[in-house]
């Protein structure tokens, strides 16, 4: 997901995006479900796993594994310094185009994400305010 942003807004650089974001919207819904049916799943699971719990930053239960997930997502998607990064661009144009990848960015993210909403939301406005 964070080469997706980093080509979304050409990151690091003053330069307008060369990427639109219509050219990679078919690239991250599929990772975000992936990731959205293993946290769904982990409650269930996650007894069987072997490699991923006892990690400095991980839960140690697999009830706490869809909270970590939303927030591992959330750090990228709603990352504080995009909006750094739209205005460091030199140019308006630049600025309206990295504003407008983001924005429909986030759309995607949304709607991805709230076709997991049962048993119980994974996205809200609690854990993914900058989709709201």
């Amino acid at each position: 997901m964070t080469r997706v942003v980093d080509k979304l807004l050409n990151r690091g650089t003053t330069e307008a995006p060369t990427w639109a974001h219509e050219e990679l919207q078919a690239t991250y819904p599929s990772f975000l479900m992936g990731m959205a049916q293993y946290a769904i799943a982990a409650p269930l699971t996650s007894g069987t796993w072997t490699n991923f719990f006892g990690k400095l930053d991980r839960p140690k239960v697999g009830v706490d594994v869809p909270e970590y997930v939303m927030k591992r997502i959330a750090k990228v998607v709603c990352d504080e310094s995009l909006d750094k990064e739209i205005q460091n661009k030199v140019t308006s144009e630049g600025k309206a185009m990295a504003t407008e990848n983001l924005k429909m960015y986030r759309k995607g993210v949304l709607e991805t994400l709230k076709e997991f909403n049962k048993p119980w939301p994974l996205v809200s406005p609690a854990n993914m305010s900058c989709l709201f």
